[in-house]
């Protein structure tokens, strides 16, 4: 193991390799592996190592205020050309 330099802060170092290898296994899982629930017990998980709060907002089902209308519908997502 290579000796770090005196003025390197090794805890930093520690908590960046920490978040570096949670955030490449989260990107390398199959979307068919992670699905929502999934990526929400991750999260509490983190917030719970560290003392944070999670709050999750989970929908039952599409809503008019916050979705485009292609989605309302079940309709096939379509890129729109100008």
């Amino acid at each position: 193991m290579l000796d770090p330099p005196p003025n390197a802060d090794s805890s930093f170092v520690v908590s960046a390799n920490e978040a570096l290898t949670l955030a490449r296994d989260l990107i390398n899982t199959p979307a068919s592996d992670l699905g929502p629930a999934e990526l929400a017990a991750a999260a509490r998980e983190l917030a719970g190592r560290h003392g944070a709060e999670v709050r999750e907002w989970v929908a039952t089902s599409c809503s008019p205020a916050i979705s485009p209308p292609s989605m309302r519908s079940g309709a096939p997502a379509r890129r729109h050309r100008a």
